[in-house]
């Protein structure tokens, strides 16, 4: 028994030490470490992140797949908006990991990161502030809107939509659409 502790001993330190697997006076290779730059990394965390975001994306069509009364419509906006705000949190991080790139580099992980995840966001938010401006939810939908424009300070469908809300609370608009003018 003393022996074979012994020799599960010696075995472990001359593994540890490497003399195990080279013969007596061979040199010992040696592993290159993996060198990964802060790009690759960001781009590790920006790629789990739009992972996170896809799969929020799912639950909440599972949730609208449901039938209607076992559907929970607040739900599915809950993970619609948890989602949006995750690729938020993407093209942030690809902006920030961006900084320390230079030239066709920094340009070409911006257009593969930054923009996709921006857009992927103002899309969803889009989409749940025209939901619920069409069902006369003018501060939730101005909220939205609102959003899309700290994404994208110049973007027309989001201005337009808020200009519309403010209309529809001004007009005490009880239908979906706004009023139409008659002549």
């Amino acid at each position: 028994m003393k022996s074979a502790v012994i020799g599960v001993l010696a075995a472990a330190f001359l593994l540890t030490f490497g003399l195990a697997v080279t013969a007596w006076g061979e040199e010992t290779p040696k592993a290159e470490p993996k060198v990964v730059d802060k790009s690759e990394k960001a781009a590790a965390l920006i790629k789990e992140q739009m992972a996170k975001a896809e799969k929020l994306l799912q639950q909440a069509s599972e949730e609208m797949a449901k039938p209607d009364g076992k559907r929970d419509a607040k739900k599915a906006d809950g993970f619609k908006v948890s989602a949006a705000n995750t690729y938020v949190a993407a093209a942030m991080a690809a902006v920030r990991a961006a900084a320390a790139l230079k030239g066709d580099e920094k340009t070409a992980f911006l257009t593969q990161y930054d923009t996709p995840n921006r857009e992927k966001a103002i899309s969803i938010f889009l989409e749940l502030a025209d939901a619920a401006k069409a069902n006369r939810k003018w501060q939730e939908a101005t909220g939205y809107y609102n959003k899309v424009l700290q994404i994208d300070p110049k973007n027309q469908a989001a201005a337009d939509g808020i200009k519309a809300v403010q209309e529809g609370m001004k007009t005490g608009d009880k239908t979906k659409d706004p009023p139409k003018k008659r002549f």
